[in-house]
């Protein structure tokens, strides 16, 4: 029995030191396969934001570190200038067994941010804003056929200009 007392305690520290040791390595490796600051996108997100990419290049002109683009609205041309464009995948499918049987590989928004914009109306260019919301959001789906845009935006208003229409 003496022995048995003398065992015991023994016996819980080596268990929680096992214990301990098995927690810390459980720790280490899951921090170190995923690191919490870096939000991973999957391929199918890549190609989404690729496919609304497509669409806003053939609407816009970059030059040096801004998008441009004009717009004709009843004869008063727009010059729009976007600094800081970003673009970012949020995909909301396919939902349901429906949309699989219906060949829907990915379906989801993909939002264009612009940081800071201007606009210039015949030669005068308004002050900087920034966007305050989310950004335009262009719904892209990808089926078995390759990628369908949903250009339901003004951006297809959007004309390409070249660099050296672009006033100073």
């Amino acid at each position: 029995m003496r022995r048995f007392q003398i065992l015991l305690p023994l016996l819980i520290l080596f268990c929680v030191l096992i214990g301990c040791k098995l927690s810390s390595e459980s720790n280490s490796n899951s921090t170190s396969s995923s690191p919490a600051a870096t939000p991973r996108t999957s391929a199918l997100d890549d190609e989404a934001i690729a496919a609304v990419k497509e669409l806003w290049d053939a609407h816009t002109t970059k030059c040096g570190e801004s998008y441009f683009s004009s717009e004709d609205f009843r004869g008063i041309i727009t010059i729009h200038e976007y600094k800081n464009v970003s673009f970012i995948a949020r995909r909301t499918g396919p939902t349901n067994e429906a949309d699989k049987l219906n060949g829907i590989l990915w379906n989801g928004v993909v939002q264009i941010r612009t940081g800071q914009y201007r606009d210039n109306h015949e030669g005068q260019w308004y002050p900087w804003k920034q966007q305050q919301s989310g950004g335009e959001e262009i719904g892209a789906t990808k089926r078995d056929s390759g990628w369908s845009v949903v250009q339901l935006l003004h951006i297809t208003d959007l004309r390409k200009i070249k660099c050296s229409e672009v006033p100073a």
